[in-house]
């Protein structure tokens, strides 16, 4: 009786380790589901189609669907309160730039330390344009009139864009002193050029190269490698000009997660975007599909890096007025 108890009390205890130990390797696969990555723009543009590419490379290691889940509105504040407050489980994870602007401006409902960047992945480009008909061949030459001139006319996208901010960045730190006129995009930028309304303009990498491969513009600068965003090579870029310990503002794309998410998931979505990034023919997608330049770091570096990303943008939108 004594044996066939104790048989029977090893019994339930071995089916209790089998249950618990399933459970935890059920929960240790990671991922088992679809992964919904949340936009902060409506269904249809860029940022969609930025998942899609992502996510297509994503697919073949994971194993599971990639799924854009647009949260539009806000200023981007509604999607990035979405995935600061999401389940931290891997699940839900957060496509988007730098993430601090709203928190600079008071408009955030969440912290900085509330999301978490798994990797920076891309790069998105802009250069500076004038009239092909300037008398200006070069960025040199024109900084030397700009310096004894002061005043000169810059289009650019409008106040708060990073585009923006990347040229009144070099507006002080090269002490250019020119004066910002407000535009609506690079739609109305290229005719001001043209029409001689601005001397000169701050556009998107794509736009830029379309323009100046048309012979209307002539590119003085890249804000990033040229190469990279089929800019003519012979384009100086802000590094080349100004060192690379230069305060260059870049706009990044990153993957990110809420904070809480475990480390371990974190890892494997690390791992996961590093072999994405190496992968050519993502590099390739990025470049043709979405004039994007691989730029891949792992999500720590870029983490420690935010605060002086922020000191230097929070000075920025003082100055713009935007802040006190």
């Amino acid at each position: 009786m004594k044996k066939k108890l104790t048989y029977s009390i090893a019994a339930i205890f071995i089916i209790v380790a089998c249950v618990f130990l399933s459970s935890v390797w059920a929960a240790e696969k990671y991922p088992s589901r679809p992964i919904e990555v949340v936009t902060t723009f409506a269904p249809g543009g860029i940022s969609e189609m930025t998942v899609r590419t992502w996510g297509k490379y994503m697919e073949k290691i994971l194993g599971v669907p990639i799924v854009n889940l647009p949260k539009p509105g806000g200023g981007n504040v509604i999607g990035y309160t979405y995935a600061a407050n999401a389940r931290p489980d891997g699940y839900t994870l957060l496509n988007s730039g730098d993430f601090f602007t709203p928190i600079l401006d008071g408009t955030a409902t969440y912290k900085l330390e509330d999301l978490r960047v798994i990797a920076q992945m891309v790069l998105n480009g802009c250069a500076l344009a004038v009239n092909a008909d300037s008398p200006w061949k070069t960025f040199q030459e024109f900084m030397d009139y700009a310096k004894k001139n002061p005043g000169v006319k810059w289009g650019h996208q409008g106040v708060g864009t990073m585009i923006y901010f990347r040229v009144a960045n070099l507006n002080k730190f090269a002490n250019l002193k020119l004066t910002p006129v407000t535009l609506k995009g690079d739609s109305e930028i290229v005719p001001s050029l043209l029409g001689n309304h601005v001397q000169i303009g701050s556009l998107s990498a794509s736009v830029a190269r379309t323009q100046a491969e048309g012979g209307k513009l002539r590119l003085l600068l890249s804000f990033d490698p040229p190469k990279e965003f089929g800019l003519d090579p012979k384009v100086p870029d802000f590094a080349s000009v100004f060192g690379k310990d230069a305060p260059n503002i870049d706009v990044p794309l990153y993957l990110s997660a809420p904070a809480k998410t475990p480390d371990e998931i974190i890892r494997v979505l690390e791992n996961t975007m590093e072999k994405v990034a190496k992968d050519p023919d993502f590099q390739n997608d990025s470049r043709t599909l979405l004039n994007q330049m691989t730029s891949y770091a792992p999500g720590n570096i870029v983490m420690q890096k935010l605060p002086q990303k922020m000191a230097l943008m929070k000075v920025l939108m003082q100055e713009a007025g935007l802040i006190k």
